[in-house]
């Protein structure tokens, strides 16, 4: 089971709900909480940051990876603290994760460095054009593609998926 905790408070709600309609049901055994910790207990395998709320993550089990925009600078100072990996999305070239370009219904994702995924495949640098409805959250359609990717599903957004 993929755990993934999302760091969001109440005025969050739309970014957790978008991101979990992304990704939920189409990646398997993959659950998503909001907040610090599942309710169950279960170790989260990677944090998503959005843009307005972090918390703390004092006792991060060895195995996360922060996903996090590379624009929020304090955030990005504590998860350096943390000594876990991360990986930055964002619009700049040191970005694991950013755009190529960005249209009202279409985008085209780029993978700028290898990610070794959860299964140990290694996802090498790559374009991802993908569809959807309406405005997208560029943020947003980052960290969901780092989840497909780091899942080892990026096969999935490949396939002129819509989001």
């Amino acid at each position: 089971m993929t755990c993934v905790v999302v760091y969001a408070d109440a005025s969050d709600k739309d970014f957790f709900d978008k991101l979990c309609g992304m990704v939920s049901g189409r990646i398997p055994h993959i659950k998503m909480w909001k907040g610090e910790a599942s309710p169950s207990g279960e170790p989260a395998e990677f944090i998503i940051t959005d843009h307005e709320s972090f918390g703390n993550f004092d006792a991060a089990p060895d195995n996360v990876v922060f996903i996090a925009d590379s624009q929020n600078h304090e955030r990005l100072e504590y998860i350096s603290g943390t000594k876990l990996p991360a990986i930055t999305c964002g619009l700049f070239a040191k970005d694991s994760i950013t755009l190529s370009s960005i249209e009202s219904d279409s985008a085209v994702i780029n993978l700028q460095r290898s990610i070794t995924c959860f299964n140990g495949d290694i996802a090498e640098p790559q374009e991802i054009p993908v569809r959807f409805k309406g405005p997208m959250d560029s943020y947003l359609l980052m960290a969901a593609a780092a989840i497909f990717i780091l899942t080892g599903n990026s096969d999935l957004m490949h396939r002129n998926y819509q989001l």
